[in-house]
């Protein structure tokens, strides 16, 4: 990604960040209803996983040009993943969060603001995937 691309991916989030629960419930209410099995892996609190998974991809986003800083993070989010059984079509996942983005943002979503969170996604997963140890199945599929 260039240093322009995660700017302008940045400064999405930054004008997301104060709809973040809604834009959570928002994405997870539709992930649930394209994968219903996925909602039995959120035991407990739901509002506590929706503020955990907003802090890790605030974190990730505000990060995007140091991703050393936020590797830990990521992987152990990746293991954590694996070590429960999750298995999560990336791409499910990734069409989810930009149609929940797009419902939000209107017109200001953008085929370029797209793109470039197209970007950001893959490599964030990218950086996950590289994360899982050897002998496990990494928990998202392509």
């Amino acid at each position: 990604m260039t240093s322009m691309q995660i700017e302008v991916v940045q400064s999405l989030w930054k004008s997301v960040l104060p709809l973040r629960d809604d834009v959570a419930h928002l994405f997870y209410r539709r992930l649930f209803e394209i994968e219903p099995e996925l909602s039995v892996l959120f035991k407990g609190d739901m509002q506590d996983s929706v503020k955990k998974i907003i802090l890790t991809l605030d974190l990730a986003i505000l990060n995007l040009g140091q991703l050393e800083k936020v590797m830990p993070v990521l992987q152990e989010m990746s293991n954590r993943y694996v070590q429960c059984g999750m298995k999560v079509d990336s791409n499910v996942v990734r069409n989810t969060l930009l149609a929940t983005l797009e419902q939000c943002l209107g017109e200001a979503f953008t085929v370029s603001l797209r793109n470039d969170w197209i970007q950001s996604y893959d490599l964030l997963l990218g950086v996950m995937k590289d994360a899982v140890t050897e002998k496990v199945t990494y928990g998202f599929t392509d």
